[in-house]
C-alpha cells in the first residue's frame, strides 16, 4: 500500500513514516472513554455531596433525622439532572475549552438542575416539607465539590494529553501536507492520532484514482478513522469527487484545507480543524451526543427487555428444540458499522443454517421454514436474540436492518450509496421495516426502496423518531406485512 503510516507513541513523530499503517498503542484512551469516566465520577461525587450536605444540616442544624428516601430522592434527580445537563449542552471537552469556560459549563449546569429539583418538590407537593437551609446547604456544596473536581479532571485530562495517553481524534491526511512534519506535529500536540497520511504522488490515471480512493476507504474502515483532512491537491478534478463520493459510504467526516476548491456539487460549510479554517464536505451523521444518547437507550431497553422478555425466550427455546433437530440459536454473518462483519443471533426458524456464500432468501411458503418458525417469523420474535448484538455494542435497537453478506454484496454495486446504510448501527427494527420494506427483496425495485427508507432514517435522525418506529414496530401493520 502507497499511504504512509506510522505508530504513534504518544503525540511524538519520532522516526521516518513506514510503509504500512500501524494501529496506536492500546494504552491510549480516547477522550470519549476519558469523558465517560468523568461523568461517573461526577454523577458519584454530586450525589454524595448532596446527600450528606443535607444529612448533616437535617441532623446538626435543625436536630432532627430524616428518613433516608427524603434526602436520597432528591439527590439523586439533582445528580442525574447535572449528569443531563453537562451532556447536553455539548462542551465536555475539556483539552479545547479554557478552564474558565468547563466551569461555567458546570455552575450553569448547577444552577439549572437545581431550579429543576424546585419544580419536581412543587409537583410533587413536597416543596413546603423540605428544609430551606437543607437546600442552600446543598446548593454550595454540589456546587463547590463540582467545580473543584472539573478543575481536577481538566488538569489531570491536560497531562494525559501531553504525556501522550489521551487521543481527541483518529485522522487520515490527504494531500501535501501528509509529508508537512510541522503540521503533523501541530496536530499531534493537541492529541489528534493521525492514522494515515497519503501524498497522493502517484494517481496519474483513472484508474490510479478509483485505486487510491478504495485504498483510502478500506484504512478508513479498518481503523476507525473519524475525519479525513485534505489539502488543495486533493481538491482537484475527478479526484475530489471520487473520494467524497466513496468517504460518503463511511462514518467519516471530510474536510478540505485552506485554498482548496471545494466542489459545487457538494453540500459544504465552513468550519476549522484546530483553529485552521476548513470547508467541511460531508459530516458523521450523529454528533458525539446523539451516539451518546441512542447508545445510552439501547443499552437500558436491551437490559430491560431480556429480563422481561425471558420467559418468552425459554418457551420458544423449548419449542424450537422438540420441533426439528438442530441448535435452538443460529448466527449469521453480517455486515455491521463501518461496513464490518458481524455474527447476528437469531432464533432459528429454518431447517438449514445457510451463511456466507452459500445464503438463500426466505420466500413464501419455503418448504426450509419450520412450523414453530413460521410462527415466530411471523410475529418477528425471531430476531429478538438480537438484543444481546445490542447489548454487546453491534447493533442498535433502531437502525437500519442488517443483510446478510452474499445480499449485500448482490446489490451493492447496481445501488448508488448503498454501504451509506452502514454509517450507524444496524438495528433490530427500522424505518423501512416499518414503512412496508420488511421481507423477501427479490427485486430490484424492493431493495432500492430499502435502501431509500435506512437513507432517509440516517439524514434525518433523531430520538423522537426512534421511539416512534418502536411503537410503529408493535402496532403497525406494515411492520408484520411480508414477514416470511
Amino acid at each position: 500500500m502507497d499511504i504512509r503510516a506510522k505508530a504513534v507513541p504518544g503525540n511524538s513523530l519520532d522516526r521516518e513514516y513506514g510503509t504500512r499503517v500501524v494501529p496506536g498503542s492500546r494504552d491510549v484512551f480516547s477522550i470519549e472513554q476519558l469523558l465517560v469516566v468523568y461523568n461517573i465520577i461526577e454523577f458519584s461525587v454530586v450525589l454524595i455531596a448532596s446527600y450528606g450536605s443535607a444529612s448533616l444540616y437535617w441532623i446538626h442544624g435543625i436536630g432532627w433525622e430524616p428518613e433516608p428516601r427524603e434526602i436520597l430522592v432528591p439527590s439523586v434527580l439533582l445528580a442525574c439532572a447535572i449528569s443531563a445537563l453537562s451532556l447536553a449542552s455539548g462542551r465536555m471537552r475539556p483539552m479545547q475549552e479554557s478552564r474558565a469556560a468547563f466551569l461555567w459549563n458546570g455552575a450553569v449546569a448547577t444552577v439549572k438542575a437545581f431550579a429543576f429539583l424546585i419544580a419536581a418538590l412543587f409537583m410533587a407537593r413536597t416543596l413546603d416539607e423540605y428544609s430551606r437551609g437543607a437546600f442552600l446547604a446543598q446548593f454550595a456544596v454540589v456546587m463547590f465539590v463540582l467545580l473543584s473536581s472539573r478543575s481536577l479532571f481538566q488538569s489531570l485530562a491536560r497531562h494525559l494529553l501531553a504525556i501522550g495517553r489521551v487521543e481527541t481524534d483518529r485522522v487520515m491526511v490527504v494531500g501535501g501536507l501528509a509529508n508537512d512534519r510541522s503540521f503533523l506535529h501541530r496536530i499531534a500536540s493537541q492529541g489528534i492520532r493521525v492514522v494515515a497520511a497519503n501524498p497522493l504522488s502517484d494517481i496519474a490515471g483513472e484508474q490510479d484514482q478509483a485505486d487510491k480512493v478504495r485504498e483510502i476507504v478500506d484504512v478508513c474502515r479498518a481503523y476507525s478513522v473519524q475525519e479525513v483532512v485534505a489539502t488543495k491537491d486533493a481538491a482537484e478534478g475527478a479526484f475530489a469527487e471520487l473520494l467524497v463520493e466513496a468517504l460518503g459510504e463511511t462514518p467519516t467526516t471530510i474536510r478540505f484545507l485552506p485554498n482548496a476548491v471545494v466542489p459545487c456539487w457538494s453540500r459544504g460549510t465552513t468550519d476549522s480543524f484546530k483553529t485552521i479554517p476548513a470547508a467541511v464536505v460531508t459530516n458523521r451523521p450523529l454528533s458525539a451526543f446523539d451516539q451518546a444518547l441512542k447508545r445510552g437507550f439501547d443499552i437500558v431497553v436491551s437490559i430491560i427487555a431480556i429480563v422481561l422478555l425471558a420467559p418468552i425466550f425459554l418457551i420458544v427455546g423449548l419449542a424450537i428444540k422438540l420441533d426439528s433437530r438442530g441448535p435452538v440459536l443460529f448466527r449469521q454473518t453480517r455486515h455491521g458499522y463501518s461496513n464490518k462483519p458481524i455474527r447476528v443471533f437469531k432464533f432459528r426458524s429454518m431447517r438449514v443454517m445457510e451463511d456466507g456464500a452459500a445464503f438463500r432468501q426466505a420466500t413464501r411458503n419455503d418448504p426450509r421454514i419450520t412450523a414453530v418458525g413460521r410462527m415466530i417469523r411471523k410475529t418477528n420474535i425471531d430476531e429478538l436474540p438480537q438484543l444481546f448484538n445490542v447489548l454487546l455494542g453491534e447493533m442498535s435497537i433502531v437502525g437500519p436492518r442488517p443483510h446478510p453478506i452474499a445480499l449485500n454484496e448482490t446489490f451493492a454495486s447496481r445501488i448508488r450509496r448503498f454501504h451509506r446504510r452502514h454509517n450507524i448501527r444496524p438495528g433490530i427494527t427500522g424505518w423501512a421495516q416499518v414503512s412496508g420494506f420488511r421481507g423477501e427483496t427479490d427485486t430490484f425495485e424492493k431493495m432500492a426502496g430499502r435502501i431509500e427508507h435506512d437513507l432517509w432514517y440516517i439524514d434525518n435522525w433523531s430520538f423522537l423518531l426512534d421511539l416512534k418506529i418502536l411503537v410503529l414496530t408493535v402496532f403497525s401493520p406494515s411492520a408484520y406485512r411480508d414477514a416470511r
